[in-house]
């Protein structure tokens, strides 16, 4: 199978803007995303070490509270309409889009324009 791509600038630290479409990579519809599969590819110890990774940036993962019968460890169990927040995506939602987060029904502040183009 042959796949057509451009080249996609990567930015952590500073991220654009605006980009324009022609910065984003073309896939036919039959073309699935390689993150899946490049994960599975990995040796089982990197697996392990980013299933280690998300474990420990559980938010509220060692929360307790007090019960009639003492303090008891909460277990949360309620995966299907939500998961737990992490860490690190949170930390990278304050440091990124919360400075420049604004109303989505109006383009015509830099705030608003930036927090449209997040979706």
């Amino acid at each position: 199978m042959t796949t057509t791509t451009t080249t996609i600038r990567k930015s952590y630290g500073n991220r654009k803007l605006f980009s324009c479409p022609e910065d984003y990579p073309i896939r036919s519809p039959k073309q699935k995303s390689g993150s899946v599969n490049n994960l599975l590819k990995k040796s089982g110890e990197d697996v392990n070490k980013l299933i280690k990774y998300i474990d420990d940036n559980i938010v509220g993962k060692s929360n307790a509270f007090l019960g009639p019968f003492g303090r008891r460890k909460a277990v949360f169990c309620d995966y299907a309409a939500s998961g737990r927040s992490l860490q690190f995506i949170e930390e990278y939602i304050l440091r990124e889009i919360l400075p420049t987060y604004g109303n989505t029904h109006f383009t015509t502040s830099i705030s608003s324009l930036q927090t449209t183009l997040f979706r």
